[in-house]
């Protein structure tokens, strides 16, 4: 089976997309996909004509395509898709990401050209998914092999004989360090040839704001991490490869603050060791911050992204944000800026 994942960047021109590296990296992991499946991962500008894309996809032939879908890029994507099945009506295409994941029956029963969409984390469901349509057979008709292994697929929707069925949740998963490293090795395209890379810490959101998708309904534990060791690891990796951007994407870098201090260190020494000269962006929670971490991240040479949403009473009640308090905030602000801490934008 040939499977195609696709990606449409955004106007910033960060074409970097990560779900797809860790999708990939997962099913090649399965040792029942390993052989059965080859991969190609194509990436396109934000400005890509649909049909120019469509094209450059189908000239190999792919069994199955699946697109990773923002709010940057729905709507591109769409009409990619729209050329896709004009193209070849009988293949099948997958969305994935947080723009279609809350909202994934309603693209459906829209009249979306895909077939399928994965909510929540891709990693493992996409793996399933793979695996129900190698047991069915390449270039055997979606629905004619796949659709009652289908069923039993926690994390999916789909679309049969007109009518869209949703199967179970799948919990977010536990144990991050089952997701492979698609860093460890630095010639990998995870990390040469890209201007910005994107990388996660953890997994997850202490907070439940209503606005937001970051905390996981049916998560224990609202915080996941990936262990630490392959963390430090990794970062002197990346610098070393200079991309011109390296951003976490950690919803607050500090709500683990020891952690946050060690990755912290890592990046200071890498700089050192590497003269990696490479923008460091990173999400924080200002309320949290000490003296020792905004050292710490003056001397990471890190600049910071801090949310703060609103100071109205009634909106922090509409998003469920009670427990802002505008005094810790403001101090955590005034702490950063005694230090020298680039703040580049408040939220």
């Amino acid at each position: 089976m040939h499977c195609t994942l696709a990606y449409i960047g955004d106007i910033s021109g960060s074409n970097y997309p990560l779900a797809l590296y860790l999708i990939r990296a997962r099913a090649q992991a399965e040792p029942a996909l390993r052989d059965a499946v080859h991969f190609s991962l194509e990436i396109f500008p934000h400005d890509v004509d649909p049909h120019r894309a469509a094209m450059d996809l189908m000239a190999s032939s792919p069994d199955l395509i699946a697109l990773s879908c923002y709010l940057w890029n729905i709507q591109s994507t769409l009409r990619l898709c729209d050329e896709l099945k004009g193209m070849n009506p009988d293949l099948p295409i997958v969305l994935g990401g947080p723009q279609v994941t809350p909202l994934a029956r309603e693209y459906l029963e829209s009249g979306a050209s895909a077939d399928i969409v994965v909510v929540g984390e891709g990693e493992e469901a996409f793996r399933d998914l793979l695996l129900a349509l190698t047991e069915a057979g390449a270039g055997t008709p979606l629905w004619a092999g796949a659709a009652d292994r289908l069923r039993s697929i926690p994390g999916l929707a789909y679309r049969v004989a007109g009518a869209v069925r949703r199967t179970p949740h799948r919990p977010p998963i536990a144990d991050l360090s089952r997701i492979p490293n698609v860093f460890r090795d630095p010639d990998s395209d995870a990390i040469a040839g890209h201007r910005g890379v994107l990388y996660e810490t953890f997994r997850g959101c202490p907070y439940a704001c209503s606005f937001c998708e970051w905390s996981e309904p049916g998560s224990k534990a609202r915080l996941r991490f990936f262990p630490l060791e392959r963390v430090l690891e990794d970062i002197p990796r990346i610098l070393g490869a200079s991309p011109r951007e390296f951003f976490f994407i950690d919803s607050a870098l500090n709500f683990h603050a020891e952690r946050a201090k060690s990755i912290l260190r890592t990046i200071e020494r890498a700089r050192g060791e590497t003269g990696s000269r490479t923008m460091i962006g990173l999400h924080l929670e200002a309320e949290r911050v000490d003296d020792e971490l905004c050292d710490l991240l003056a001397r990471a040479e890190a600049r910071t992204l801090v949310g703060l949403q609103t100071f109205g009473h009634s909106a922090l009640v509409e998003a469920n944000r009670r427990w802002f308090k505008q005094e810790r905030f403001e101090r955590g602000i005034e702490r950063l800026q005694r230090h020298g801490v680039m703040i580049y934008n408040i939220q």
